[in-house]
């Protein structure tokens, strides 16, 4: 298939102040962490964003809707061959 147009996300960031240290942070793609959670009839599942404070190493939550979605596949795509690989061992 040829690929006419893909979405430039290269230059993507996120900003974030650390409740914990309140440390100001510049969030980049590779920094996204997916994590997805099982949901039944009551609640759907979800999929959250996640990132590490380079300080204080606090996880916090990149609101969903901040995530381009080419980088949300990224990221789950990383989780999955990372989640996957540790099956393999």
């Amino acid at each position: 298939m040829k690929v006419i147009k893909k979405a430039d996300v290269s230059g993507w960031s996120y900003k974030h102040t650390c409740a914990n240290c309140e440390s100001e942070l510049e969030v980049e793609s590779k920094d996204l962490v997916h994590k997805h959670y099982n949901g039944d009839m009551r609640e759907p599942s979800c999929d959250t964003f996640n990132a590490s404070c380079a300080v204080c190493n606090q996880t916090f939550t990149v609101p969903t809707v901040k995530v381009p979605k080419l980088l949300q596949l990224e990221a789950k795509d990383r989780s999955s061959r990372s989640s996957s690989s540790y099956w393999d061992k």
